[in-house]
């Protein structure tokens, strides 16, 4: 029996491969968030854009991702953790689509917290899918081969 509500058992292997797939998730939700810093000269020449308005480029991602996890925690617990990790997975998808294809600073901006709204709660999922697959006296040990 589960010792928590959401908590089913996998054998190891299925663990590691679920554990590689959510830090692939993980790792591409904190490429997005670090990858606009080095970027910054070419977007400020290319968009005509002061460095403050960068910051606000950058900074509206975490801005975003908190007031929606906020938000968010209030009513995410209600779904299916598999569902709603897909669907925060293609709304991060599509809001680095729409930044990628950004014609205007505005749409740049728009795209940001759109991609901030969904990888912030993206990222808090996966600790909660973590939390229901890894059983609490294992969480944390090093894994070793038998």
């Amino acid at each position: 029996m589960p010792d928590h509500p959401h908590q089913t058992h996998f054998s190891d292997r299925q663990e590691w491969i679920l554990l590689a797939v959510l830090g692939s998730i993980q790792f591409t939700n904190l490429m997005d968030f670090v990858i606009l810093m080095p970027l910054g000269p070419q977007l400020m020449r290319v968009f005509s854009i002061s460095p403050q308005q960068f910051g606000l480029v950058v900074s509206a991602y975490t801005f975003s991702a908190g007031v929606v996890g906020i938000v968010g925690a209030l009513f995410i617990d209600r779904f299916d953790r598999r569902s709603i990790l897909l669907g925060l997975y293609a709304g991060f998808a599509f809001g680095n689509l729409f930044c990628a294809v950004a014609p205007s600073y505005e749409v740049l901006l728009v795209g940001r917290v759109v991609t901030g709204a969904f990888g912030g709660l993206m990222g808090a999922t996966v600790f909660a899918v973590v939390a229901d697959v890894v059983p609490e006296i294992r969480r944390g040990q090093r894994w070793e081969r038998s």
